[in-house]
């Protein structure tokens, strides 16, 4: 970045005040001359057309661009002096005839727009101590549950580049199972200050299309819909999927047997799961235990004719289950499920909070 860019970052040209400001036209663009420390320099200011900012800044003693103003060797303390009223100098031009966007990247404002055309909804700020809004929150607006972040970083936090270059990074939500994959696709990182498990940062470059950038929202946003909050006043973390506890009878279906084969399996939905969930199933007596955890990948799938014909259903849809943790029934047998709230699994219901940290504990 330039000296000029880094100076006014955030700023962008308002071009009905320019000239009320002491700029002037110069072909397609407009320039201003402004001297500073008394007369012993002059800057040159230029902005294009399209917005773009550049200058010089000249030694009036001689006539010639004052170069060690652009050069990182030089670190005495009268270039340092020359550069903070260079930089003062350029904002206090901005605060006549520049404004504030409500984010750097162009990107990162378009995307906004569409997210309130769509849904209505406008992020807030609740980190921002200062002027610049650096941290941005989206909510759903029904339930004030976060499905997105934008925060302006240095890029190389994220892609480990020598640049310290600051850009618009948005964290968004997705399905825990299908993240990796999500991972290998260039302007996709794992999630900054999140939790990598469930959340991903995207960098707002257009690396990724405004349109692509959208599906990450929207996708984000619908693990918000419908639900309760996890626990009482932890409604806006969203960092974990929701968590479910349903009962298998040994008696009526052999599900060791199936789990013994495959990985894979559907169960009839009665409740608000939806894809990104997790799932644990509690096996009846004899054996009292939770065995297993598995990711919803897909919801609401209608049963066909032929399922409800053949499993007596009373239901109507389904749900498609992935396994990805298996336990040991020795630590979650009914009497250790009994201290961390689960008493009874007589239908599909929440796993208590408790229960679910101490379940992701046994997989450390």
């Amino acid at each position: 970045m330039t000296f000029e860019e880094k100076a006014l970052y955030g700023y962008i040209p308002d071009f009905a005040r320019l000239s009320e400001a002491g700029f002037v036209r110069s072909g397609d663009g407009w320039t201003m001359k402004a001297g500073f420390m008394d007369g012993d320099f002059e800057a040159v200011i230029d902005i294009s057309a399209d917005g773009a900012v550049s200058g010089r800044v000249i030694d009036t003693a001689d006539g010639g661009e004052y170069l060690p103003l652009r050069s990182e060797s030089r670190v005495g303390p009268y270039v340092s002096h020359v550069r903070d009223a260079y930089a003062a100098l350029l904002l206090d031009i901005a605060g006549r005839c520049f404004v504030r966007r409500m984010f750097v990247s162009d990107q990162a404002n378009r995307v906004a727009a569409m997210v309130k055309e769509r849904f209505g909804e406008e992020p807030d700020f609740p980190f921002s101590a200062k002027e610049y809004k650096a941290a941005a929150v989206f909510r759903n607006a029904g339930n004030r549950r976060w499905y997105g972040l934008i925060m302006n970083i240095p890029k190389n936090r994220l892609s480990g580049e020598k640049s310290s270059d600051p850009t618009d990074v948005l964290n968004v939500k997705h399905d825990e199972a299908a993240i990796p994959k999500l991972l290998e696709k260039a302007g996709i990182y794992p999630a900054y200050h999140m939790q990598k498990r469930y959340w991903v940062s995207v960098i707002l470059d257009d690396t990724l299309s405004d349109g692509e950038v959208f599906g990450l929202i929207c996708r984000s946003r619908d693990f918000t819909v419908g639900r309760s909050a996890v626990s009482a006043g932890n409604e806006d973390d969203g960092f974990a999927a929701a968590s479910w506890v349903i009962p298998a009878n040994p008696a009526i279906y052999d599900i060791e047997g199936e789990m013994a084969a495959t990985d894979e399996t559907w169960w009839h939905q009665s409740t608000d799961v939806r894809v990104g969930d997790h799932v644990y199933i509690y096996v009846a007596s004899p054996v009292k235990a939770i065995l297993w955890r598995f990711t919803v990948t897909g919801a609401n799938v209608p049963l066909t004719e032929e399922e409800i014909s053949e499993y007596k259903s009373k239901w109507r849809r389904k749900m498609i289950l992935k396994r990805d943790r298996e336990y040991d029934r020795a630590k979650t047998g009914l009497d250790t499920l009994k201290m961390y709230g689960l008493s009874s699994v007589r239908g599909a219901r929440r796993l208590p909070t408790a229960l679910e940290e101490y379940m992701e504990s046994l997989d450390l």
